[in-house]
């Protein structure tokens, strides 16, 4: 309910830098980590000029990154390297052949 509400206020103000802070705090506790949240705490970093609101901002884009790019490498699938498949039978396997030299 409250999302609707800081919607609306963007619409009617879309410069206030108040109501995107807002929503951005909203959509952290939520626990959204997309690129809407992303940005409007990029612009709360930027724009807002109340006490800790800058800080905080930058803060929740770094923990948002961190734990985007920790789920993304859990959820990369393993890919083997494709071998090509031999279609000829196998011959024999010849022992290497013997040194006779009287090195040894």
């Amino acid at each position: 309910m409250a999302v609707d509400y800081l919607i609306q206020a963007i619409e009617l103000a879309p410069e206030c830098i108040v109501y995107k802070s807002h929503l951005a705090r909203v959509y952290v506790r939520q626990n959204r980590r997309d690129a809407e949240t992303e940005g409007l705490l990029l612009e709360t970093a930027e724009k807002d000029d109340r006490h800790g609101w800058r800080e905080w901002a930058n803060l929740q884009v770094i923990k948002i990154r961190e734990k985007n790019t920790r789920e993304l490498e859990n959820t990369k699938p393993f890919s083997a390297p494709v071998r090509e498949k031999n279609t000829e039978a196998p011959g024999p396997i010849e022992p290497p052949p013997l040194d006779l030299s009287s090195d040894h």
